[in-house]
């Protein structure tokens, strides 16, 4: 029942951090319009593990191993699918370029770095374009 517990508040977790992954659009700008459908597949993930919580709960109450196996089965697969939900939102927030090439190329004349090797590929790049946007949206648009 404890367990039952725990995996209930997670699914809650799920569902409300895939409703605000879903629908924040600056989100969006910043990293790319997939993040939606990661967000919406969490929240039907935690709504599937919901259920699969009832067939675990069912298959143990009545001592029944078939349910209890379904159960085991299910859950991994849920399992499965949130580390690849996971995944795909940890690799699009992980940086293209270095810390050192990003801070270089936002000065106004370049000290370390190349300007058309090394900082034009940086400033024309999706993710610097996206949290472009986004600073646009956020500052200069309201």
């Amino acid at each position: 029942m404890a367990l039952t517990l725990l995996k209930g508040l997670q699914m809650v977790f799920f569902f409300v951090f895939g409703i605000l992954v879903s629908l924040d659009v600056h989100l969006h700008q910043a990293y790319g319009n997939h993040l939606s459908v990661v967000g919406s597949g969490l929240s039907f993930m935690a709504f599937l593990g919901s259920i699969n919580m009832v067939v675990g709960m069912k298959g143990s109450n009545q001592h029944n191993k078939f349910l209890l196996f379904v159960h085991l089965l299910f859950d991994a697969f849920l399992f499965f699918v949130q580390v690849l939900l996971g995944w795909t939102l940890f690799t699009a927030t992980i940086p293209e370029f270095s810390q050192e090439l990003r801070e270089d190329c936002i000065n106004f004349i370049p000290l370390k770095f190349d300007f058309t090797e090394d900082c034009l590929p940086y400033l024309q790049s999706k993710r610097t374009s996206g949290f472009e946007l986004v600073w646009r949206s956020q500052f200069y648009e309201r």
